[in-house]
């Protein structure tokens, strides 16, 4: 890449990591508040009974796909170098882990389970984008 388009990736990643922290900032009222919301609507639009936990998690787990896949699209050439790998890996740790410390600021409770979701979430987003990476090569 060259010019203005290679900042476009580290961009994107450090406003992903912004809108999960920021996230985790909301008071324990509020961020219910939030989630109850969005399960009502997912309810009401997929016919389940779905619980507020439920929803919790699974947010947690899509943003740090999220955030695994565009680490993956990120790397570039360097995938192919393990070494590129485990400094993705450690650094979707680190997010996970700073992402929970938040929450002791905000008043919410943190969970290593948390940081276990959090970092399986970035693992799947992260090896989905290098497989299909790799197929579309072929």
């Amino acid at each position: 890449m060259n010019g203005k388009k290679k900042y476009i990736g580290p961009v994107v990643l450090i406003l992903t990591t912004l809108l999960i922290w920021i996230n985790s900032m909301m008071p324990p009222m509020q961020s219910s508040q939030m989630s109850g919301g969005l399960t009502l609507w997912l309810q009401e639009v997929l016919r389940l009974s779905l619980s507020e936990h439920l929803i919790r998690k699974a947010g947690h787990f899509c943003e740090y796909a999220l955030l695994g896949a565009e680490y993956a699209l990120c790397m570039g050439k360097d995938r192919r170098s393990l070494q590129a790998v485990f400094n993705c890996a450690a650094l979707g740790l680190m997010t996970a882990v700073a992402d929970e410390s938040i929450q002791i600021l905000s008043g919410r409770g943190p969970m290593v389970t948390d940081i276990l979701l959090d970092f399986c979430g970035f693992g799947c987003g992260f090896v989905l984008v290098l497989l299909m990476r790799r197929v579309l090569r072929r």
